[in-house]
């Protein structure tokens, strides 16, 4: 059941916040960009951008026995997977999509829709969340907090 509401939830603000990369794209249309393989390149990062958001969320359940969403947070910390080398896997997945929609569009408006995400996540979403963990974890989220870099991810541990 805790998935099946997620999977509503989740979808009811994909659903609210995807047609905005489209938009901007449609309004600044007359400004775009355009390289050999920028489709390809977009399709790709849509795809795996995909795939991190779909691990990060599965191990949620997995793992933390939540969900990403702050009403039904994870009971346990994770650290495994992709939050081995970096504490924002989850969000880089999300960026990896917006990135590839913007290549995919070739639109100037889509990618400054993705550094306006990149910095709302950087200095509203990533503190609240790091502010909780802290709360909810303590000690054992602050010797994570040292050891794995928030965004760019940490190859060797």
């Amino acid at each position: 059941m805790r998935f099946i509401r997620f999977l509503i939830g989740f979808s009811l603000v994909f659903l609210l916040v995807y047609p905005l990369p489209r938009w901007l794209s449609r309004i600044t249309s007359d400004f775009y960009f355009s390289f050999p393989g920028s489709e390809l390149l977009g399709i790709a990062g849509i795809v795996l951008g995909l795939l991190l958001v779909i691990w990060t969320v599965s191990l949620f359940f997995l793992v933390g026995k939540g969900t990403p969403v702050s009403t039904d947070p994870p009971a346990k910390l994770v650290v495994s997977g992709p939050y081995r080398y970096t504490r924002n896997p989850m969000a880089l997945g999300y960026f990896g999509i917006l990135l590839g929609e913007a290549l995919l569009w070739q639109s100037l408006g889509a990618l400054l829709y993705l550094v306006a995400a990149i910095l709302f996540f950087h200095r509203v979403v990533i503190p609240r969340e790091e502010n909780d963990l802290e709360r909810r974890f303590g000690e054992a989220y602050l010797d994570y907090k040292n050891t794995v870099p928030r965004w760019i991810p940490k190859l060797s541990r």
